[in-house]
């Protein structure tokens, strides 16, 4: 079985991958399409069943796009994940991690962010949903159980709402954002709506207490109900983020909370430290390690993230931190002298990776780097670069941050050889 899901048929050929097909089943397959050396098929009738099947609980499983793991019993894929991603890195760094214990938390009722897609160029029928895997279809939903509960229960409204505006053919999205006190309903709007449409939905978030927000463009945003467009979260009990419907937060709350407790438990933070966070955004872990550490300094390559992190400081009165708008792909924040003097580092990079910034850090020569990824591929090479500067990989856990679907994520401690 891959990470994904699918199920591997080595006897047929060429290798056949099935999606939605376990070790051990017998099914009938339909072909799908083939590539060099390859086939991908889908199973279309189970005829034996594997143990390791359990029965999905959403109703659209099938046709979204957004879950394609829930047919399977988590302990089984994560066993599977770890042996592919330990693979990826024994290839690597010509060694075999040391796994510790997955983070994990529920399976259903975690994502407090979703941005419904919507189909409005068919005449007769407008569409408010996800998209199905591998396309650009809308599949219309009715409810979606990974949402969190306050998000479930004004899901229906929401959708009843927008699908009756006059004005459909103006919107873009909608993204649905659940802070830690306020719910925020944001629609991207390519012209004006009607008059009535801003009253029907006025009145909806009156009803729901929702916060409304029109995006204009990718970065002009207008509260029609209040005079923010910002809701707050906890990623430590005593810190509060502000963040917007354009900014990036770890949608899986409860997670986000267990990986920031687990990295700082692994950096192993005391008064001395002076630490170095990069692609901080608008401080995760910044200011929760600026609680324990000496020092922080964040570095993020987008200016309004590194404005929303300065704000997020002075709004939780944390003073030993700061922040850097810097490209991560060149030199010029490497020069900074209290960047060089960092003695530990947390890295937490998008799906490309931080593969110049491993270049950095053979300068900087840190005690101890903390590793997030969402990308395993990504995160095998950066590994084998940093086992090249004297590093050894102690050890990793993956971070079950999307239950049921078939995104990988990780953490992981490298050390010097010497310790």
């Amino acid at each position: 079985m891959r990470s994904s899901g699918a199920g591997v048929a080595r006897a047929h050929q060429p290798v056949l991958f099935v999606e939605g097909a376990l070790p051990g089943e017998l099914c009938d397959v339909t072909i799908t399409r083939q590539a060099s050396g390859v086939a991908f098929g889908k199973a279309k009738k189970l005829i034996e069943t594997s143990p390791q099947r359990v029965s999905p609980f959403c109703p659209h499983v099938e046709q979204c796009g957004g879950c394609q793991t829930q047919h399977v019993e988590s302990s089984a894929l994560q066993q599977t994940r770890q042996r592919a991603i330990g693979e990826l890195i024994r290839r690597s760094t010509g060694k075999a991690p040391q796994w510790a214990e997955t983070l994990s938390g529920e399976e259903q009722g975690y994502r407090r962010k979703a941005r419904l897609a919507i189909d409005n160029q068919h005449k007769d029928q407008f569409r408010i949903g996800f998209r199905a895997a591998n396309s650009k279809q809308v599949v219309s939903i009715e409810q979606c159980p990974v949402l969190v509960t306050r998000l479930q229960a004004i899901f229906p409204a929401v959708v009843s709402c927008v699908s009756s505006l006059k004005g459909k053919k103006a919107l873009g999205h909608v993204t649905l954002l659940a802070g830690d006190e306020q719910i925020q309903l944001c629609l991207r709007i390519i012209r004006e709506l009607p008059a009535q449409d801003l009253q029907n939905l006025q009145t909806l978030a009156s009803e729901h207490n929702l916060q409304l927000v029109l995006q204009r463009d990718d970065a002009q945003f207008e509260c029609i109900n209040g005079d923010s467009t910002l809701v707050h979260y906890a990623p430590k009990e005593g810190i509060s983020l502000a963040i917007g419907a354009d900014d990036f937060v770890q949608v899986n709350g409860v997670l986000n909370q267990k990986m920031v407790t687990q990295a700082l438990d692994w950096l192993t933070l005391n008064a001395d430290d002076k630490v170095l966070d990069l692609f901080c955004g608008v401080g995760n872990f910044t200011l929760p390690i600026a609680t324990q550490a000496g020092s922080v300094v964040g570095v993020e390559g987008a200016d309004s993230m590194v404005q929303r992190a300065e704000r997020n400081a002075e709004r939780n009165q944390i003073e030993n931190v700061r922040f850097v708008c810097a490209d991560l792909e060149s030199e010029s924040w490497t020069k900074q002298a209290d960047i060089r003097r960092c003695n530990k580092v947390l890295l937490d990079p998008a799906r490309a990776g931080a593969q110049f910034a491993m270049q950095a850090l053979s300068r900087i020569k840190p005690q101890r780097i903390v590793y997030v990824s969402c990308n395993p591929a990504t995160f095998a090479r950066d590994a084998g670069a940093l086992t090249k500067q004297g590093y050894r990989l102690e050890k990793i856990s993956l971070i079950d941050m999307f239950p049921g679907t078939a995104h990988s994520e990780l953490m992981a401690l490298f050390i010097p050889n010497r310790e």
